[in-house]
């Protein structure tokens, strides 16, 4: 299902994954630094906590990036894989590697983060609720900052698509440049779990 409302190339940011005309054309624009991340090859994106940083495909066909859900806990035991927009393919940008956040986007005018998505052959760890954070990296006066404020408690439905919208801080809000952002998964679990990302749209309609 493609995202239908009506686009700003200048209040929103959208990533579906079709790889349409219309995508790519989106894409050249000064916000998304010229980057195509819908292509399915060496694409501008990384995941984290799900075996290595290259854990997920693009699906054209079916307009969907999709990341690999493994059964093991990172550093901290918490369970859940992590993908975020970078411009090096297989490079996880944080906080210590600024420079790999590719976006330029002036999130001034964001009033909602959506991302629309299922799960597939996976399950919530025990006594634990289904989260996603949304992450991003910002400057503002100057100053890069790294920031995960943003987050939803959803109700778990195995291979059942669910749109999110996350409330915007006013950290973001109040940001001169959103440089990159990302998605945490946590407290899911699959020994063969995949995550269906079907869009994401970070903008004023909502």
């Amino acid at each position: 299902e493609s995202y239908n409302s009506t686009l700003s190339d200048t209040k929103d940011l959208l990533f579906e994954f079709d790889n349409r005309d219309k995508d790519k054309e989106r894409y050249k624009g000064a916000a998304y630094s010229g980057l195509n991340y819908d292509q399915e090859t060496n694409s501008y994106w990384a995941t984290g906590y799900n075996g290595s940083n290259t854990a997920y495909t693009i699906v054209n066909s079916g307009g969907t990036l999709r990341v690999n859900v493994t059964d093991g806990t990172d550093a901290s035991g918490t369970y859940g894989p992590w993908i975020k927009i970078t411009n090096t393919y297989g490079k996880m940008p944080t906080y210590n590697s600024p420079d790999l956040y590719p976006l330029n986007f002036d999130p001034s005018g964001v009033k909602v983060v959506t991302i629309r998505f299922k799960l597939v052959n996976c399950s919530v760890v025990t006594d634990k609720l289904p989260e996603i954070i949304f992450e991003y990296y910002y400057t503002s006066g100057g100053t890069a900052t790294y920031a995960n404020d943003m987050k939803a408690i959803y109700t778990f439905r195995d291979g059942e698509y669910m749109a999110i919208s996350i409330p915007v801080s006013s950290k973001l809000r109040n940001a001169d440049v959103l440089k990159g952002f990302g998605f945490r998964f946590r407290n899911v679990r699959g020994t063969n779990g995949t995550i269906y990302i079907d869009y994401i749209y970070i903008g004023a309609s909502g």
